[in-house]
Parts: C-alpha cells; sequence; structure tokens
C-alpha cells in the first residue's frame, strides 16, 4: 500500500539512515486480494515478479515487504530467494507479541490482514513460548471499518482518532487485554495518539496502568539491519 511508504521510510531513517531504500510497488495488489477474497497462484506469481525485480534488477541485498495481508505470497519470495533476507513485515513483532504472552487485541485497518497474522501467530506460538511465568497467547482481531478510506484521502487525524476509539472499546470490552499490536506498517504513525487516548482513559482506572502499543516498522527495520550486518563478511 502507498500508506506503508512513509512509515517505513520513518523507521529507516531512525534505525537503518545508512541504507539505500528501493520502494517495489504494486498498489492493486491490496485492492485484488479484497476482492478475490484469497491468494491465488496468479497474485503468488505477481510476488514472485516482485521479489525478482528487487533481486536482479535493484540489486538488493534484502527484501522487506510491507503489507502484512500476504505471508503465503511473501513465503513464496523467501523460498525462491533463500540466500538473502526476505522478511515479512510483522515478523519481528509477532515475536516480541508471543513472548509477551497473555491477550493481544490486534487492530487492523484492512480487513485481509487479519487472517493471514492471526494464521502466523498460532504457528510462531507452536514453537515459541511466552517468557517464564506469563500467561498462554490469546489473539483478539478487530478489522476498524472507515480507517483505511480515511487515510488514503489523506486524513490522518481521522484514522487515528478511529484506531485510538476502538482500542477504547476494546479494552472495554476485554479488561483482560494486556496489548495492544497495530497490525500494519501503515498504522504506525498513529501510535503516539493511541497511547495518548489511552492514558486519559486509564487515568479513571487507577489499579490500571496503561498497556503496551507495539508496532512493526522499526522491529521490521532493526532485524534488517540485523540480518545484514550479520552476513556482511
Amino acid at each position: 500500500m502507498r500508506t506503508s511508504l512513509d512509515a517505513t521510510a520513518r523507521a529507516f531513517a531512525r534505525g537503518y539512515p545508512e541504507a539505500e531504500v528501493v520502494n517495489i510497488l504494486d498498489d492493486s495488489l491490496s485492492v485484488d486480494v479484497e476482492m478475490a477474497g484469497n491468494q491465488d497462484e496468479r497474485m503468488l506469481e505477481r510476488f514472485s515478479g516482485l521479489g525478482e525485480y528487487a533481486r536482479r534488477h535493484a540489486r538488493a541485498d534484502a527484501i522487506l515487504f510491507t503489507c502484512s495481508a500476504f505471508g503465503t505470497a511473501i513465503e513464496r519470495v523467501q523460498r525462491e530467494n533463500q540466500d538473502m533476507p526476505v522478511l515479512k513485515p510483522n515478523a519481528a513483532m509477532q515475536l516480541d507479541i508471543v513472548s509477551r504472552g497473555g491477550t493481544v487485541g490486534l487492530l487492523s485497518i484492512f480487513g485481509p490482514t487479519l487472517a493471514s497474522i492471526e494464521n502466523e501467530l498460532s504457528e510462531l506460538s507452536r514453537h515459541v513460548k511466552p517468557s517464564p511465568g506469563l500467561k498462554p497467547l490469546v489473539v483478539i482481531p478487530r478489522f476498524i471499518g472507515g480507517a483505511l478510506d480515511a487515510l488514503r484521502a489523506g486524513d490522518e487525524a481521522k484514522c487515528a482518532a478511529l484506531i485510538a476509539n476502538d482500542a477504547i472499546n476494546l479494552l472495554e470490552s476485554k479488561p483482560e487485554v494486556s496489548t495492544l499490536a497495530l497490525a500494519m506498517f501503515s498504522m504506525a504513525f498513529a501510535k503516539s495518539h493511541v497511547e495518548s487516548k489511552l492514558a486519559q482513559h486509564m487515568a479513571s482506572f487507577s489499579a490500571r496502568s496503561c498497556i503496551p502499543v507495539l508496532t512493526s516498522p522499526d522491529s521490521a527495520v532493526k532485524d534488517v539491519r540485523m540480518q545484514l550486518s550479520n552476513a556482511a563478511p
């Protein structure tokens, strides 16, 4: 999505400023997966083409995908490029989620993202257990209607407000939630607004501290940097 590009650029500027970032965009993929409801063979081939372009023409040392709705397609690119880092957008954040355990509110402004991330978290939790003394992982997915339309229209304030309102509604209905995760790169800009609104809301519940809000871009960029550093001669 175009809305992921700014979040990615900001994360690289903060965490890996010396990296040369090349954006390769197929902006119809998100529309196509919404219409199709799944990732068919033609869609998988399009991802293979993106991976090949990044490798052969952009001469990339690593590939970071930024849309979390396409886990299956990204796994195909990983299999086709096993000698270079090919990263899913939320892999690093997901590891943090699973390690924390407990009940996690997974917020997304794009419906297909939720099923993809839930499947990946389920698979990851089979291999990574929560830290000692923490509760088993429970994921509560939330789709926030209207927020993506606002973001695409350039209204970040409305998008952030919708995300924050949904987070508060979730905590009111599910007080056992111990972590919130913003599922998409393009949602990262809203973190500070969500945290501010949560702090105001939690002020009326003196027995409970504000819960962490996780985002994926900074974790992903840190992972890219680490993998490339480890691969350096």
